[in-house]
């Protein structure tokens, strides 16, 4: 047996397929395919990158939308708390000067009311100011147009 017998042959060996056909290439057009290559991925993974940016955007605007109604609606809730206190405290003591402040807190809830009502987007807010609205004319009804 000759040694000649084991020596891989171009079909067996690297030189065929797609090793072959670079392998053929000259070193410049080498280097411009693996620079176009990469190039090709860093605007992909960019692209990517910019669509995720813009899905985060839109969603903290989203949540900085909601944190802004909480926050009024949360003001809006001390507001309503304090009057319905007010308005106790002149149920038990008939105090003329609680009456006054109790008509000035039932005058400021009804005044922030009404501009809530052109903020307020979330449906459960809405529903809860509707009937809050209620609860507020019944005051305004008692005691400040009895």
């Amino acid at each position: 047996m000759s040694v000649s017998a084991f020596t891989p042959t171009p079909a067996h060996g690297l030189s065929g397929g797609l090793s072959g056909i670079f392998n053929n290439i000259k070193i410049g057009k080498k280097i411009s395919i693996g620079f176009a290559a990469i190039n090709t991925l860093l605007t992909v993974i960019a692209a990517m990158a910019w669509v995720s940016l813009n899905d985060v955007s839109t969603s903290f605007s989203a949540f900085g939308a909601q944190a802004d109604e909480a926050i009024l609606v949360n003001d809006f809730d001390a507001e309503v708390m304090a009057m319905a206190w007010q308005s106790g405290e002149y149920l038990l003591t008939w105090d003329g000067d609680t009456l006054r402040q109790a008509r000035e807190l039932i005058t400021n809830v009804s005044a922030f009311r009404d501009e809530l009502k052109t903020v307020i987007v979330e449906k459960e807010n809405v529903e809860n100011l509707a009937k809050i609205s209620e609860l507020i004319d019944v005051y305004i009804k008692v005691l400040i147009n009895p």
